[in-house]
């Protein structure tokens, strides 16, 4: 017999990405207790993986490695893993950037 349970917002978040990073609220390259614009403890990543460069611009995952592959937007590779840096989303956002006419 199988129970339903209800479950609460934090088990369905994506796994392996930060609320901070979801809701887009994250701040800086930084975190810590040194860092006044942190309301953590935990130190931001370095690199972000597909996934959430992906949440963080508001794109899909499928999106953003097509154009990694197609090298048209910046990334960074560990080995075999394909990452992003804040500065690879700065310039991609950057990239987009449209003037007004």
């Amino acid at each position: 017999m199988h129970q339903h349970t209800r479950r609460s917002s934090d088990e369905n978040a994506q796994p392996g990405i930060p609320a901070d990073v979801r809701a887009g609220t994250q701040t800086g390259n930084r975190a810590g207790a040194d860092n006044p614009n942190c309301g953590g403890g935990r130190p931001a990543p370095v690199v972000f993986t597909v996934e959430q460069a992906a949440a963080m611009l508001q794109v899909r995952p499928s999106w953003l490695v097509r154009k990694a592959a197609q090298r048209a937007v910046p990334c960074t590779f560990i080995g075999r893993r394909l990452r992003f840096t804040r500065a690879d989303l700065d310039a991609i956002v950057a990239a987009g950037r449209t003037e007004p006419r």
